[in-house]
């Protein structure tokens, strides 16, 4: 919320105040009731300052935090207060300890200094960027408030004790309203394809059930117990109460049901998988069991729980229910405030830091790729540089892009893969204009030479879309998670337009990245053939023949008459297609922010092909930083399982010696097979930002929708 719209609120509030100011000194309104009203219009205030729809995410500085550390302590301190000489604590009638004034100020000095410490804690952290971290804190700060207004009710003279009663009765509605939006939050990824009508009308239950309880209030508000309350208005109270109880307990059974559901769909993906994927999942198992029980904690401290029962004997018998429920009923609503203050930062992760998985203990088994027997190191090394010194712009892309219709007149976006432009367009666009004089790699074209480092590795499949590859790029530089959006644009001009504008707002035209279509070069190696058949198996002959035919007019391609040498891995120095892994490696090394991008296809067919798997692997190994951009949502649900069973062994690759080079470097499959799920699964994996914490329980089963992109605390 703007500081405008705060403005407005407290001018809002000061009026109103003067109103029933002005109605108390008429004589319309008592000086009690215009205390309690003061009161009501001070416990409001916190509901007006923070909402739902908040998106304040970043924690405040360091400046702040610590003055926020201060105010706590030094009012918390005022728990004290009841242990000071001359400070008297409401009388009861029994002499029995548990009801003495001593047992009061025990429970409220306990209560005050535990949230108070808590409070100092959670405010003093420095968390990440996130809006649920932040209601989490807004949650807290209202439980110390309050817990401070009810210390304050049993030692305050009689004239102030009304007002910190409604304060607190008020302010514990808004507390409840924020700390059941965090329950709601956490569940939003674990609801069914269809959920219940209870979930699906959650947040308008919990409205209600914060509304019952300030109507409760108002009715202390209203009606002066000292002056004879009405029948009807107790009765009117242990009615919303006991529809607030209604309510809250039906949304928290169901948030129960969502939880437990989703732990039994974990233990079903554990007991089906293997290596990452099943200690990921028994992972998030664990966090869920821990969600679970915070929840329920959540759930069942409820002060009308004990409220109730108390309000109920009153009716009947005034002195029996001061006798045998008051201190009852003002301990179990202290101990109610300090579980849902714990529960509150544990579910936030303020107190609470799940640890990963350990599952990379074999890992070092794994031998990375070596230099090939035979290659000269140095002139493996010059090589290595040349191709990192291939980077292509943001702004090279897109003009490509454009172009495209016109250099393929077969182009179809929607049909037409990578390997159609290779063939089609990259080819003859690179090529040298004198006859027989060979060709360059496109992206030196583009930059006439010159060099340009890399600033990013895409791994990717020749057989998707070409203009999925494209939206994917584009979708990285905007920082998007999904490039189904950026593929539909670039069907069209204007969304071709759209996205320029888009890019050139966020400063990313001159964003450089290394694809091997555009940063290899082509006549070095594929231009005038169509690759060795495959031994006399139907099937890989068929694949391997499709694979020489424009998808759209189904016609060969075309060969290159450029006349330059092809170099191939049986020549390791000054072959270009064997030098990916160093080449990152290199960058890691001199680019800094260097990171690996992996453009997954609609099937994820990335994930079978043996190069990109190895490119993988080896930016796990050299810690690069990697991503992934995904077509859809739909797609990554649809394809989850295959991807938890993935396996070296089943890999393919266009050279059936280029699949068993890879092969040959696995001192141990299995182990390989555990570092690459890791690479794909793991906790910082490629694909954690979809199947970390609670919400990978949305990939589970094929028919629950995956989550939305909402930021996560990695607690």
């Amino acid at each position: 919320m703007t500081a405008f719209k705060r403005l407005g609120l407290l001018a809002l509030w000061l009026l109103v105040f003067a109103i029933f100011s002005a109605c108390a000194v008429s004589g319309v309104l008592s000086t009690n009731r215009l205390v309690r009203i003061l009161g009501s219009l001070l416990g409001l205030i916190p509901a007006s300052l923070h909402f739902r729809t908040s998106q304040t995410q970043t924690p405040p500085r360091r400046f702040w935090r610590y003055c926020s550390v201060v105010i706590i302590v030094t009012f918390g301190s005022l728990c004290f207060l009841p242990w000071c000489p001359g400070i008297a604590v409401n009388r009861f009638r029994s002499d029995m300890p548990f009801r003495s004034s001593h047992w009061i100020r025990i429970v409220d000095t306990v209560a005050c200094v535990s949230i108070s410490g808590l409070a100092a804690l959670c405010v003093s952290l420095r968390h990440p960027a996130s809006s649920y971290v932040r209601h989490a804190i807004w949650s807290i700060w209202g439980i110390w408030m309050l817990v401070l207004g009810l210390m304050l009710t049993n030692v305050l003279v009689e004239c102030y004790d009304p007002m910190a009663k409604c304060f607190a009765r008020h302010l514990e509605a808004t507390v409840f309203r924020w700390s059941a939006w965090l329950m709601l939050s956490r569940t939003t990824d674990c609801l069914p394809k269809t959920p219940s009508f209870v979930m699906r009308h959650a947040i308008t239950l919990v409205n209600v059930a914060t509304l019952c309880i300030h109507l409760t209030a108002a009715v202390d508000t209203f009606f002066d117990p000292n002056e004879g309350r009405p029948v009807v208005a107790v009765v009117s109270q242990l009615v919303l109460s006991g529809t607030f109880v209604f309510l809250w307990l039906l949304v928290c059974l169901n948030i129960a049901q969502c939880l437990r559901v989703s732990r039994q769909k974990l233990q079903r993906e554990a007991d089906n998988t293997a290596g990452a994927p099943h200690a990921e999942a028994l992972w998030a198992k664990r966090m869920l069991k821990m969600e679970l029980i915070t929840c329920l904690a959540i759930a069942f401290s409820c002060t009308q729980l004990t409220w109730i029962p108390y309000k109920i004997l009153e009716l009947y018998d005034d002195d029996a229910a001061e006798d045998y429920l008051r201190v009852v009923y003002i301990t179990g609503q202290r101990l109610d405030m300090l579980i849902k203050a714990v529960s509150v930062a544990t579910l936030s992760g303020l107190l609470w830091t799940p640890k990963p998985p350990n599952v990379q203990r074999e890992i070092s088994r794994v031998r990375t790729i070596p230099i090939p027997v035979g290659a000269d190191e140095k002139i493996w090394a010059a090589h290595v540089k040349v191709l990192a010194n291939r980077g292509f712009t943001v702004s090279s892309l897109l003009d490509f892009w454009r172009q495209l219709p016109r250099v393929m007149p077969s182009f179809d976006p929607q049909r037409s893969t990578t390997t159609d432009v290779v063939r089609m367009a990259i080819i003859p666009l690179s090529r040298n204009q004198a006859p027989q004089a060979g060709g360059r790699a496109l992206a030196s074209i583009w930059s006439n030479s010159a060099p340009v480092p890399a600033q990013c590795m895409v791994t990717h499949n020749w057989s998707n879309l070409f203009l999925h590859l494209v939206a994917a790029i584009l979708a990285d530089a905007l920082g998007k998670d999904y490039y189904h959006g950026i593929a539909e644009k670039l069907l069209t001009k204007r969304g071709t337009g759209e996205l320029e504008a888009a890019i050139q707002i966020e400063g990313a035209w001159s964003l450089t990245y290394w694809v091997c279509a555009f940063s290899i070069n082509q006549h070095a190696c594929i231009c005038d053939n169509y690759g060795s058949p495959p031994p006399v198996d139907p099937d890989q002959f068929s694949q391997w023949a499709a694979r020489h035919s424009d998808t759209v007019t189904g016609k060969l391609y075309p060969l290159c008459q450029c006349g330059q040498r092809k170099v191939s891995a049986g020549e390791p120095n000054t072959c270009e297609v064997n030098k990916f892994h160093w080449m990152m490696r290199h960058l890691a090394k001199v680019q800094d922010g260097f990171s690996h991008l992996v453009v997954a296809d609609v099937k994820f067919e990335v994930f079978t092909r043996a190069w990109c798997i190895a490119e993988i692997v080896e930016s796990e190994a050299s810690t690069i930083p990697k991503r992934i951009k995904v077509h859809s949502e739909n797609a990554l649900d649809h394809n989850y399982y295959s991807l938890a069973c993935i396996d070296v062994r089943d890999c393919q690759a266009s050279r059936q010696e280029d699949r068993d080079m890879i092969l040959s470097h696995i001192s141990d499959v299995e182990a390989f097979n555990l570092q690459l799920q890791l690479a794909i699964f793991g906790t910082e994996g490629l694909l954690s930002d979809w199947v970390d914490g609670p919400s990978r329980t949305a990939l589970v089963v094929p028919a629950t929708p995956p989550r939305s992109g909402t930021a996560r605390v990695s607690p």
